[in-house]
């Protein structure tokens, strides 16, 4: 369960926190990466709800449990399951964070898209040169 909250969670870094390019900001839209996290992060929080209820009916079985046998193989399904919730407890805050993450990003990029000046350094017609600001509205 581990190796599949590390492989999904590979698998979902953006490209941009792994190449550092100078790109334009307009140009990303981070709706994809803020669904998929958040979904993923809800996946993980309803499988953390059925871990629990498992758990508690094999806890429930092991105190009622008539045999030496049952009761081991009810203790270890009950440690089983509470192990499982717990890595899905965690999946799900760290895909939630990460939801949370992309949505700040996508609120900042939005924001610095239209009110940051730009300066504009260009060349022209026999070796003239411009320095300017530019503002993108």
């Amino acid at each position: 369960m581990v190796h599949l909250l590390i492989f999904i969670f590979c698998l979902n870094t953006s490209a941009d926190s792994l190449i550092q390019e100078t790109a334009p900001v307009n140009q990303k839209s981070y709706t994809k990466q803020v669904l998929i996290n958040g979904l993923v992060g809800i996946g993980f929080g309803v499988s953390t709800g059925i871990f629990h209820a498992l758990g508690k009916n094999s806890y429930n079985e092991y105190l009622l449990s008539d045999s030496i046998r049952t009761a081991l193989d009810s203790w270890n399904k009950t440690k089983r399951y509470d192990n499982i919730r717990n890595v899905c407890a965690v999946g799900a805050f760290i895909f939630t964070l990460r939801a949370l993450y992309f949505q700040i990003k996508h609120v900042k990029a939005s924001r610095s898209i239209k009110h940051t000046p730009t300066l504009d350094f260009q060349y022209f017609f026999r070796n003239k040169w411009t320095l300017g600001i530019k503002t993108i509205f």
